[in-house]
């Protein structure tokens, strides 16, 4: 990058302002960059173009400091495009009209239960909308429920290319995600960068030096020029660092076939091995490199894709257990209000129970009617088309 290396410079000033984990101030400066970049840099891909957009998830726990390195690189990437407003709710609509109006930007997320939650399912429209945006689609339609108001083409927004970033604690993400978020195609889209609590203490920090932050967003803004970085020229990879990346993705998709960690979350390690080109175009740019990625950007984001894939498989393994442990508690009692509620005045059919108890998929809940029916709560009727309708029966 012009002018000296944006990532190490921000983690310093950062790290001298906040006891964040110096990690979390690494991965916003690569968001940031990211972010200033937009659509102007991108890979040769599958489906034409790969760009450099992050999802980031913090996962550590209360007084870590999270939030605070999110808001940091916020004043940083306002400096850049003072015009953008982030949706800060996150709900589908916020989404929809940051798409259609920005095209690009950042959408930081200072509590990620919003979004684990948002309008309470596995397929709402929130977490869709996300997904599909991470890939920075062509075109990209807006989902009909948000856009049925809208007129003509804008319903549309072409190259939508936005980062994330979002903070939460590992009791908070065990409690709200799924296995099926996890091994699914939303989580496998975030970095997860698990933090610990700083041993250091700062007491009395300094403020915000806005001269220095005016500074940063310079730097960054010299990423747009045309002289650095041609938009219309894909970065290229050197064949040294084809063929580090080549070994690594070899080794990895052999462990994806044989290794049963790797296997059970093959989806997700797949999309995870994308991250290693993301940041090593990253890091070539921050080194100031001219459309090229070389051999020390490739290590860098194989590097962060290692850390990564094992930060998955702890999330997997703690996910795991607790829904094991929980599933006949949590599980069992959310669905036993539901039920209760719509079977104790009138028979409810299987079809709308599925539709009321929707944290659940059709098997969960297969199993929980039969156990409130062997507990004798329920009570299951089958009519002569073989429908079933279920009573309450319980207390």
């Amino acid at each position: 990058m012009p002018h000296g290396n944006f990532i190490d410079r921000w983690v310093a000033y950062a790290s001298e302002r906040t006891e964040s984990p110096e990690i979390f101030h690494k991965y916003m400066a690569y968001t940031a960059v990211s972010v200033t970049l937009g659509n102007r840099a991108w890979l040769p891909w599958t489906n034409g173009k790969l760009f450099p957009n992050l999802y980031i998830l913090f996962l550590s726990e209360s007084a870590s400091y999270k939030s605070s390195a999110i808001s940091m690189i916020k004043d940083v990437i306002d400096e850049v495009d003072e015009g953008i407003e982030a949706p800060h709710d996150c709900t589908s609509a916020s989404l929809a009209n940051t798409f259609k109006k920005y095209k690009q930007g950042f959408i930081p997320v200072d509590e990620f239960e919003i979004i684990l939650k948002a309008e309470e399912g596995h397929f709402s429209t929130v977490k869709t909308m996300l997904t599909s945006v991470y890939d920075c689609p062509r075109k990209y339609r807006l989902p009909y429920r948000v856009s049925q108001d809208i007129e003509g083409d804008k319903k549309f927004v072409e190259h939508p290319v936005f980062s994330l970033a979002a903070a939460i604690t590992p009791h908070t993400f065990v409690k709200n995600a799924s296995i099926e978020d996890l091994k699914g195609g939303f989580l496998s889209r975030f970095i997860t960068v698990p933090g610990k609590k700083p041993k250091r203490s700062i007491p009395t920090p300094p403020g915000v030096d806005w001269g220095l932050i005016r500074s940063f967003a310079e730097s960054l803004k010299r990423l747009r020029d045309p002289l650095f970085w041609d938009k219309d020229r894909p970065a290229e990879i050197t064949d040294g660092a084809r063929r580090i990346r080549s070994e690594w993705y070899n080794q990895v998709k052999d462990l994806m076939d044989t290794d049963p960690n790797y296997i059970e979350m093959a989806n997700s390690v797949n999309r995870i091995r994308t991250y290693a080109l993301k940041f090593a175009l990253l890091h070539s740019i921050a080194e100031g490199k001219d459309h090229l990625v070389e051999e020390d950007d490739i290590l860098e984001g194989i590097e962060i894709s290692n850390t990564a894939i094992l930060s998955l498989f702890r999330c997997m393994s703690n996910l795991e257990v607790t829904c094991s442990k929980d599933k006949s508690v949590k599980n069992i009692e959310q669905a036993r209000e539901t039920l209760r509620s719509y079977t104790k005045e009138n028979p409810a059919t299987k079809t709308i129970l599925y539709k009321a108890i929707r944290h659940l998929y059709k098997r969960d809940a297969d199993q929980i009617i039969s156990t409130l029916a062997d507990r004798k709560e329920i009570k299951i009727d089958y009519g002569p088309n073989g429908h079933q309708s279920i009573w309450w029966t319980g207390d």
